[in-house]
């Protein structure tokens, strides 16, 4: 691997593997490879890491390979060797990056991290503290990994409750051990390692380094240049009666409808809803841009008197904005689920479209009353939303 390392994980390595190897290859190399006289090799596997990859080239090399991040959770018994193993052995399954590779063992499930600072108060005006929240991310968890593994993650963390300053953070932080990193090429060219969260340990490691938000990318590590769900997010001005955000939510989804298009809905956690629209196959972020842009506008041109294409604050009096800006490469929504840093500690919860006008607002649900609701449902409110097989129209 020549890339995807940060400094402070170079340095890790560089401990773990200190005094160690000698000039011997423990590998076949070619005659004519020049690339590998400096190489120090050890005999034996010292740790198991996970890459990223193109897949292999024509002489069994991974291609463009990219270190993801250092498994310690990973037994060296997991590993096969193919320079080896005898020919009557079986391989064990070493795929970490491709989704659908055959499992041919089972792993012990990760140990969450053990929660610090209990009794610190995140939400001041409700007294609900980290412990409160790390106890509603557990019992949600089954629900909540669904929507943001696999994917690129943004966090809103705050250290010291919603009272006090709260961050916005897309990149790898050091501390971390079970939370992933996928390095995602910037826009200005460079590579910077974003978060991506594997199981639910991971996930509750994230909720001990005080985070309250999880805000996914419309597109999977995978594939990152291509958007398998769309993201239109209704948000009302202050003015604005919560039966007229439910109105234009129906009327949107009929919009979508027409261009051959299936929505699903949420609740935002604020004062609006999300509609959400997969994608299979997934389109690249452009189109993506570009349609949801036009969907935009064409309601705006519609009924101007209900809704603004733009986020200017001294346009949107008395309307609502039809967020499209969601669906640009590297921007976020909040996922499904995920409580908000905000008083009360609402939820963003998805919805069928029967129950939007049983439902009192945006934050009608909180991290108080969605363990209730949940145990309640039958069926996930977007049940299917998987098997819909739609894209965006030429």
């Amino acid at each position: 691997m020549g890339s995807g390392f940060s400094d402070a994980q170079l340095q890790a390595l560089g401990e773990r593997l200190r005094g160690k190897g000698s000039a011997i290859p423990s590998v076949h190399i070619p005659e004519n490879d020049t690339d590998l006289r400096q190489a120090r090799w050890l005999p034996k596997p010292a740790f198991v890491v996970e890459v990223f990859t193109r897949g292999t080239g024509g002489r069994g090399l991974l291609r463009q390979a990219s270190f993801k991040a250092l498994r310690l959770d990973k037994d060296l018994s997991l590993l096969a060797d193919s320079d080896h193993d005898s020919p009557t052995s079986k391989p064990k399954d070493i795929s970490m990056a491709k989704g659908n590779a055959k499992k041919t063992h089972k792993t012990k499930p990760r140990t969450a991290p053990a929660l610090t600072s209990p009794e610190k108060v995140l939400f001041p005006d409700d007294g609900i503290t980290k412990a409160a929240l790390y106890e509603y991310y557990a019992v949600v968890m089954g629900w909540l990994l669904p929507e943001i593994t696999g994917r690129p993650l943004s966090l809103v963390r705050c250290p010291g409750g919603i009272g006090s300053q709260c961050f916005f953070q897309k990149h790898a932080t050091p501390g971390l051990e079970l939370v992933s990193r996928v390095p995602v090429q910037e826009s200005d060219g460079g590579h910077e390692d974003y978060l991506v969260v594997t199981d639910a340990a991971s996930v509750m490691e994230l909720v001990q380094f005080n985070s309250i938000e999880f805000h996914p990318w419309g597109s999977r590590v995978d594939d990152v240049e291509h958007v398998d769900r769309l993201v239109f997010d209704l948000d009302p001005d202050e003015a604005v009666a919560w039966t007229d955000v439910i109105a234009s939510a129906r009327q949107l989804r009929d919009f979508l409808k027409q261009a051959g298009l299936q929505s699903f809905v949420r609740t935002s956690g604020g004062k609006g809803l999300h509609l959400v629209v997969p994608l299979k196959p997934a389109v690249a972020w452009d189109k993506a841009r570009a349609f949801a842009k036009a969907v935009a506008e064409a309601a705006r041109e519609m009924d101007p008197l209900r809704y603004v294409a733009t986020a200017s604050k001294r346009l949107r009096k008395g309307k609502i904005f039809i967020d499209w800006l969601r669906n640009g490469r590297g921007a976020t929504s909040v996922a499904s689920f995920s409580a908000r840093a905000r008083p009360g500690a609402p939820v963003s919860m998805p919805l069928r479209w029967e129950e939007l006008g049983r439902v009192a607002s945006g934050h009608a649900f909180d991290i108080g009353n969605t363990p209730a609701r949940l145990k309640r449902l039958k069926s996930h409110p977007w049940q299917g939303i998987e098997q819909v097989e739609q894209s965006l129209p030429e």
